[in-house]
C-alpha cells in the first residue's frame, strides 16, 4: 500500500532571495552590530535567530521597491557644501549663486570636479534634482539650501541611512575599544524619560532649527579645516551627526529626571 504523499506548503521567498547582493557598506552594517550586541554580553546564537527571524517578516515587495540606491548621493551633497562656502560661488548678501551645468567655474561641472571621487556631472545634477534640492531657471540652476533633504523611502534616502548607519556604528565600535577617555570619539546624548507627547512636535521643531545652525557651523569649520591640507597628506572622510528619537510605546506618568552619557 502506498502512503498519500503530503503536499508541503510553499515556502514564501525571503528578501534573500529578491533583493540584491550586499554591498560593503550593508557587510559593514552587519558586521559592526552584531559585533556590537556580542561585545554587550548577549548571545550570538539568539541574536542570528532573531535576526533571521524579523528578516524573514519582510515582504518581499519592499526589498524590490528598496532594490536600488544612489551610491554617489552623500558625495553631491558635498557639491552644495563647496557651493555654499567658495566665494566665488556666492551671492554680495552671501546667498549661493544661481550657475550653469557646465563649463568653467563657476559652474556645476567645475564643482563637481573638485569633490572628484568619481563623481560626474550627469549623476550629481540628477540627484539634485530628484531629491529637490535644485530648480531651474531657464539655463541656471538655484539651490534651494546647502543641505539635500531626501525624499522619504527614496533611493537617495536609503543610501543616505546605510551610510549614517554605518557611520553611528564605527563610533560605537571605536569607543568600545579606546583605552581612554580622551581616546573615545565625540558621542553624547541628552535624555529625558518624561517629555509629554503634546510636546514632541514643538521639540523637533526646535531641534530642526538648533541642529541646522550647529551643523552648518561644523561644515564651515570642516570646509576651513579642508583648506590646510599640505601636498601629498592623506584626508579621511569624518562626519558629524545630530538625531532625535523617542520610544514608540507612551509610558505612564513618571518621575522626570535628565542624563548625559558617554
Amino acid at each position: 500500500m502506498q502512503r498519500k504523499r503530503v503536499k508541503q506548503p510553499r515556502r514564501r521567498k525571503t528578501a534573500e532571495i529578491v533583493g540584491r547582493r550586499l554591498d560593503a557598506v550593508a557587510r559593514e552594517a552587519i558586521d559592526r552590530c552584531a559585533g556590537i550586541i556580542a561585545r554587550c554580553g548577549y548571545s550570538p546564537q539568539e541574536s542570528a535567530r532573531r535576526f533571521q527571524q524579523r528578516f524573514d517578516r519582510v515582504p518581499a515587495a519592499v526589498v524590490r521597491r528598496a532594490a536600488s540606491t544612489s551610491k554617489d548621493i552623500d558625495l553631491t551633497a558635498h557639491v552644495l557644501t563647496l557651493w555654499s562656502q567658495e566665494p566665488e560661488y556666492l551671492l554680495p548678501d552671501g546667498r549661493m549663486r544661481p550657475l550653469r551645468a557646465s563649463g568653467a567655474a563657476p559652474s556645476i561641472e567645475a564643482l563637481v570636479h573638485k569633490v572628484g571621487r568619481g563623481l560626474t556631472i550627469k549623476s550629481a545634477l540628477t540627484n539634485l534634482l530628484s531629491t529637490g534640492s535644485l530648480r531651474c531657471e531657464g539655463r541656471l540652476y538655484v539651490p534651494y539650501d546647502s543641505w539635500v533633504a531626501h525624499p522619504s523611502n527614496s533611493p537617495s534616502q536609503h543610501a543616505h541611512h546605510m551610510r549614517v548607519f554605518v557611520e553611528f556604528l564605527r563610533t560605537l565600535n571605536h569607543n568600545t575599544r579606546a583605552r581612554s577617555t580622551d581616546d573615545r570619539w565625540y558621542q553624547y546624548a541628552a535624555d529625558n524619560a518624561s517629555i509629554p507627547i503634546s510636546q514632541i512636535a514643538a521639540l523637533n521643531r526646535y531641534l530642526r532649527a538648533a541642529g541646522h545652525a550647529f551643523l552648518k557651523d561644523k561644515d564651515a569649520l570642516m570646509y576651513r579645516m579642508a583648506r590646510k591640507q599640505k601636498s601629498g597628506e592623506p584626508t579621511r572622510p569624518v562626519s558629524i551627526g545630530v538625531y532625535l528619537s523617542q520610544s514608540r510605546d507612551p509610558s505612564g506618568p513618571r518621575r522626570n529626571r535628565t542624563r548625559k552619557s558617554k
